[in-house]
């Protein structure tokens, strides 16, 4: 009896290993065929090998720095090529954004969807606005102080909306030095969530 518990438990133990083996070789695959899929999408909207072998290099090593995948990143970069940024836009886009999100990987997402759609529109309007307040990027305050008026009068400026430049210098202002977002993620990199991602 002793020996045959023996044995069942070393055929669980190495039922777990096979398993856990597979597990890590189809998300390895997994991987492999996310990157090889965004390395073609990325050629083809800038229209050169080079121009994406030059981002993906940049993105990689950006990811380094950051709490952030490689893949959380090439989504969003995949977006924000789409909407015409060059390499180098992308990445000082995605700093912005990650500043803004800190370490929390849906809200990253959540502002670049955003931020993207606010893109397309060429304009801010309350909608856009609002969602990124209740994440907590943007405020009132932020708007009042850009155009100089009071905080009682953003409602109605974002009624008619704001131009998506002034928009983004309002972001960008949060994320620059004296901004209260400004290096967040670099900061954050160094938690143990940060380490952990």
């Amino acid at each position: 009896d002793t020996l045959m518990g023996i044995g069942a438990s070393a055929g669980a133990m190495f039922s777990g290993v096979a398993a856990f083996g597979t597990s890590t070789i189809r998300e390895g695959l997994k991987t492999a065929g996310f990157m090889e899929s965004t390395t073609i999408e990325l050629e083809t909207m800038m229209q050169s090998a080079d121009k994406a072998k030059d981002l993906l290099d940049k993105i990689n090593t950006f990811a380094i720095k950051t709490p952030f995948q490689t893949q959380d990143l090439l989504g969003v970069s995949k977006g924000l090529v789409m909407m015409g940024k060059n390499a180098e836009e992308t990445m000082q886009t995605l700093k912005l954004l990650g500043d803004a999100a800190g370490d929390d990987k849906h809200k990253f997402q959540s502002i670049a969807m955003t931020y993207e759609h606010a893109m397309g529109a060429g304009v801010v309007h309350s909608m856009y606005a609002k969602m990124l307040m209740i994440k907590g990027v943007l405020s009132q305050m932020d708007i009042a102080k850009y155009f100089n008026v009071s905080t009682h009068a953003v409602d109605k400026l974002l009624e008619k909306g704001i131009a998506f430049e002034d928009f983004h210098k309002i972001m960008l202002k949060n994320t620059q030095e004296g901004g209260r977002f400004h290096n967040m993620m670099e900061k954050m990199s160094g938690t143990f969530r940060g380490l952990s991602s």
